[in-house]
């Protein structure tokens, strides 16, 4: 009380002493301390004790906490999450304790245990916010250590920033002005109203069309991205009908080989080509070695879970050439796509698909990504060229006619030089 505070301490994992004083200069002004206000004062004036924990949120849905003039944070800590009550409208602490139930069993507050330790895992609060994948595409915001679900209730959807694939926050907001006027998180309104209402996510997923073509969606009163996410993807159900009048629909093997990953960086990469829009792919996972502990078990139950995927494991590391053939090997696309080195983007398969309509001679499609940590662009040149003219450069996803490396009798370990210099 005397000390802590101004030093930037924190009483729980729920209050925040320097969000509280950031956002309230006049307490930090009179120098009381901001836990002593929060209690006296700050609840009653619906000032939140954290980015994550929305005051007027909790007690608008539980007018009970309300009336019975209880601290609706001490409410949330001591009875509220044991009720399933959710602190802000990103929060689903019935979803978060049922996806991890050794936190369900630890007892500890699940919002407590996202700040401290669930983010950090990788671990989502809801089904459309996707930690990894907020964290994979913003930078910036994992080198800065700042809870991503705070970054973006605070920051994020302001930004632009998209909480999962297919899900774009500047679409929403510019596609529904109301929502603007409102002042509402685009996510939470899509959760919580947009969803009912079938309006789009994104220019990719068509509410409309999905629940159309899902009448047991519908019936079920699930959130369309989400079942979309969670399970349409995997049935090969379409987000829109755009995939359907393509021509030519090739199956695309996707090709990812572990030399060595960790259990949250994997499990990121393997849902990003999962969730892919463009559903006639396969993938196929290499176990080159891997020595991180788990690794072998998660990738054997996602073959378990998933018939797109197959799996072969390398007691110990073989190369990139050989596991890379192997997985060749075993695959059944017309076309090969070598996962290297980062996430598959949602619509990749989708647009490399759409060119292959538009040139169905192609053998090869290029692309690269070309940013600093901060996104911004770092030279102003396409760079296939480079491809073909350097022997390091390796480029960051190539879609290949499988015939060709059939042709040549598969990767050649003699030549692992440029994959390893890359």
């Amino acid at each position: 009380i005397r000390v802590g505070s101004d030093e930037g301490r924190d009483p729980n994992p729920l209050f925040s002493s320097t969000y509280y004083l950031s956002k309230n200069p006049e307490v930090r002004e009179s120098g009381q301390n901001p836990l002593a206000h929060f209690l006296e004062a700050g609840a009653d004036e619906m000032r939140n004790p954290c980015a994550i924990f929305d005051v007027l949120y909790y007690v608008t849905r539980n007018p009970d906490v309300l009336k019975s003039k209880t601290n609706p944070l001490e409410h949330y800590l001591t009875v509220g999450a044991k009720e399933g009550k959710n602190p802000n409208p990103l929060f689903h602490t019935g979803y978060y304790l049922s996806e991890n139930p050794d936190v369900a069993e630890s007892e500890m507050n699940p919002l407590a245990h996202y700040l401290e330790y669930g983010a950090k895992e990788g671990k989502n609060p809801n089904p459309l916010f996707h930690t990894g994948y907020y964290l994979s595409e913003n930078p910036d915001v994992a080198s800065s250590g700042v809870n991503p679900l705070a970054h973006y209730l605070e920051y994020g959807a302001e930004e632009g920033r998209d909480p999962n694939p297919l899900f774009s926050s500047l679409y929403y907001l510019k596609s529904n002005p109301d929502v603007i006027k409102m002042g509402m998180n685009p996510l939470a309104h899509y959760i919580e109203i947009g969803g009912t209402e079938r309006r789009d996510p994104g220019p990719l997923f068509d509410t409309a069309y999905y629940l159309e073509q899902n009448p047991d969606v519908a019936a079920s009163e699930m959130n369309p991205l989400q079942h979309y996410l969670l399970v349409g993807a995997k049935e090969g159900k379409d987000p829109n009908p755009f995939i359907k009048s393509f021509p030519f629909r090739p199956l695309i093997s996707v090709i990812f080989c572990l030399h060595d990953i960790k259990e949250i960086a994997l499990d990121e990469r393997i849902r990003s080509v999962l969730t892919q829009i463009y559903d006639h792919f396969e993938l196929v996972l290499i176990d080159d070695g891997n020595k991180h502990e788990g690794i072998q078990s998660i990738l054997l139950d996602y073959e378990k879970k998933d018939q797109r995927v197959r799996v072969a494991v390398f007691d110990e590391r073989q190369g990139h050439a050989i596991s890379a053939n192997k997985g060749i090997s075993i695959s059944a696309g017309e076309f090969m796509l070598f996962l290297n080195g980062s996430d598959l983007k949602y619509n990749a398969l989708y647009e490399y698909v759409d060119l292959l309509n538009q040139n169905p001679e192609a053998d090869l499609i290029f692309s690269d990504h070309d940013s600093d940590i901060n996104g911004y662009r770092i030279v102003d040149y396409v760079r296939p060229d480079l491809l073909l003219t350097m022997d390091y450069f390796v480029g960051r996803s190539i879609l290949f006619r499988k015939s060709i490396i059939d042709a040549i009798g598969g990767l050649n370990k003699e030549h692992e030089g440029p994959y390893d210099y890359h």
